[in-house]
């Protein structure tokens, strides 16, 4: 049996997950590995700075589909990936072998010009955008 080993719930990997619910993928065990159960949908966060939907409203439940989609999910976040023998460890210390491996963790902010951390608020990661709104 293959072992897939998803990183991160980014918009790839959850239109990967709807469709194993819709149908199922055999001979294979997913495992997805994301920091959060549930995370704020993108295409709707406009939406609620504008006052149209509630936080609760564009929450998408990665853990959820997940089951959905008869995966397993992982709470948590990749510290290394060794490729040359195919074992992702994560932050816990916890190593998962794969013989899939896929990335869709999204952007990250860099930090590194001056002033921008002063002078402006990150979008991403969207939850702490909200929070500090």
């Amino acid at each position: 049996m293959k072992r897939i080993l998803l990183i991160g719930a980014g918009p790839a990997h959850l239109v990967l997950l709807r469709a194993v619910a819709k149908k199922a993928l055999y001979g294979a065990r997913i495992v997805l590995v994301t920091p959060e159960p549930q995370q704020i949908y993108s295409g709707m966060l406009p939406g609620l700075l504008a006052g149209h939907y509630d936080l609760e409203q564009i929450l998408l439940s990665t853990s959820r589909l997940a089951a959905l989609a008869y995966a397993e999910f992982v709470r948590g976040s990749v510290e290394s990936l060794d490729l040359a023998n195919r074992v992702a460890r994560l932050a816990d210390g916890t190593e998962m072998r794969y013989d899939v491996l896929s990335l869709n963790i999204g952007s990250r902010l860099d930090g590194s010009i001056d002033g921008a951390m002063q002078h402006a608020i990150a979008v991403k990661p969207f939850e702490d955008f909200v929070r500090r709104l």
